[in-house]
């Protein structure tokens, strides 16, 4: 599966942009690598790649949220804690999902991509746009 850029995913800041599109490529190269691992075969020889890949996503995420976030303040976004929450949010649910995969092993890899997938086109597409109309309300 790819997961393919579109138009409808950019907000208008140059920068962030560019990160979404940069998270979109990761996301789609650690589905890639991990689609045809299930469970049954998540060893420790394989194991600590997956999570490399995961702890990457995840380190991404944290700088591309507080880039978003420095523009949100620059700009006195009115909505800004509804959004930091969103954030926050998600980065606890990826650490319950990666408890469910490396601790109790009842989910696979390409199934905790899938799931952040879903986030990102949702939440780029609401969340991070609303942020991006009020941008071009400031320069009207």
């Amino acid at each position: 599966m790819t997961f393919l850029w579109h138009d409808k995913y950019c907000i208008g800041i140059d920068e962030i942009d560019k990160q979404h599109k940069t998270f979109l490529e990761m996301l789609n190269k650690a589905y890639d690598s991990y689609s045809s691992i299930s469970k049954a075969i998540i060893d420790e020889s394989n194991k600590l790649a997956v999570y490399t890949d995961i702890l990457k996503l995840r380190e991404y995420a944290f700088n591309h949220f507080f880039t978003e976030e420095k523009y949100m303040i620059k700009y006195k976004y009115p909505k800004f804690f509804d959004h930091k929450r969103e954030h926050d949010n998600f980065v606890k649910s990826v650490f319950e999902l990666e408890e469910k995969l490396f601790g109790a092993g009842d989910m696979t890899p390409s199934a905790l991509i899938d799931l952040i997938i879903d986030w990102y086109k949702t939440h780029v597409t609401h969340v991070d746009r609303e942020f991006g109309v009020y941008l071009s309300s400031l320069k009207k």
